[in-house]
């Protein structure tokens, strides 16, 4: 019984920090200048690599599908984090440099504040908009930055802006935290 609640313990665990990766995996991502399916699809195929070489579960045991799908979800959560972060926190001081940027458009995305309205019941409450400038480096990648409310008022579409911008450890552009 106690080897049971200690398995549970540690899987719980493990389940917050792949959660708490995945999130700070996708702030990163927020600022780097590069497609979701780039990081994704090399930390899929990293996870998969490692699988392959282990090789310590047989796929005839019961409950290896099940392994494989846990593996194949924490490790790419792992790598995808480890990727990004290398890439962020390791950016070369040295190059930043200030790039103009025009902006594309701006948009805004309507959501949804929900609201817990009974023990099982979830309602969507108010509605909130989230705003948004899509800005294009001169080279011609584009990212979609998140701005206030404020600063959406005072955006004109074809206007340019100044971004500082670094080159980051695995030679994906950054934008540094104060920017």
């Amino acid at each position: 019984m106690k080897r049971r609640i200690w398995s549970i313990f540690c899987r719980g665990i493990v389940a917050v920090i792949t959660g708490t990766l995945l999130g700070w995996g996708g702030y990163i991502l927020d600022r780097t200048f590069v497609d979701w399916w780039w990081p994704v699809g090399c930390a899929v195929a990293l996870a998969a690599i490692l699988w392959i070489q282990a090789r310590k579960w047989q796929w005839n045991e019961s409950g290896a599908v099940v392994r494989f799908c846990v593996h194949m979800a924490v490790v790419s959560v792992f790598f995808f984090w480890a990727g990004m972060a290398l890439n962020y926190y390791c950016a070369d001081s040295g190059s930043t440099h200030e790039e103009q940027a025009v902006v594309e458009r701006k948009f805004k995305e309507e959501r949804h504040r929900s609201r817990r309205v009974g023990r099982r019941y979830v309602n969507s409450g108010e509605t909130y908009y989230v705003y948004y400038m899509e800005l294009r480096l001169p080279d011609g990648r584009a990212k979609n930055v998140r701005v206030s409310q404020s600063r959406y008022r005072n955006i004109r579409v074809g206007s340019t802006r100044s971004i500082s911008v670094s080159d980051g450890l695995l030679g994906l552009t950054v934008m540094p935290a104060g920017c």
